[in-house]
């Protein structure tokens, strides 16, 4: 807002004329000095007053906010690059709506769904302990736990076997194929030549 405060003895003559001529003044207002003003927007003396130069084009202002400018968009409905989108890419009103009302509002969904806590589910079934050992369970189904023998070694009813001692020493095995030992070689005496 300009304000202008002046003390003017203006003649009724040169009023008249300063209203004909208005669009001529107007056209001349793009920089007008004004001598003998009081006050003009708080300036006092002479003061030359130039019409400002208002942008028309966005462009022109400077982005002192940081408004963004450009946005990259890396796809559209999967596709990349120069993307062309035909109809059958796009969906209409009626077709968004129907396929947003089958999701589910956040505010429905129970604390599970958005933490993923096992401990924030609700009638968590008791999972057993599975044991270690098949004789933990029990045999419900019968299956056999052990078989009667009819015979061993042509004996019947209940057969102990027993493990015969093994010798550790080949002194403690009998001779009964006659291999010679040691005792049976006869003893040399003397030189062997070559």
């Amino acid at each position: 807002m300009i304000e202008l405060t002046a003390e003017l003895n203006i003649s009724e003559d040169l009023t008249a004329e300063l209203s004909d001529n208005t669009e001529e003044i107007d056209a001349q207002l793009g920089e007008l000095t004004i001598v003998g003003v009081s006050s003009w927007n708080g300036q006092t003396g002479d003061v030359t007053y130039t019409e400002p130069t208002v942008p028309t084009k966005v462009s022109e202002l400077d982005n002192d906010a940081g408004y963004i400018t450009s946005a990259p968009v890396t796809s559209v409905n999967g596709q990349t690059g120069d993307v062309v989108i035909d109809l059958p890419d796009a969906y209409t009103k009626s077709e968004t709506n129907a396929l947003l009302s089958a999701k589910a509002n956040s505010a429905d969904l129970s604390d599970v769904a958005t933490s993923g806590d096992y401990d924030d589910l609700s009638n968590k079934p008791a999972i057993p302990v599975v044991p270690a050992n098949v004789s933990a369970f029990t045999n419900d189904a019968g299956y056999i736990t052990s078989a009667p023998v009819s015979s061993v070694n042509g004996q019947t009813g209940a057969v102990t076997l027993s493990i015969p001692t093994v010798p550790t020493n080949v002194s403690a095995f009998t001779n009964d194929a006659g291999y010679l030992t040691l005792s049976d070689l006869p003893i040399y005496q003397g030189e062997v030549s070559a």
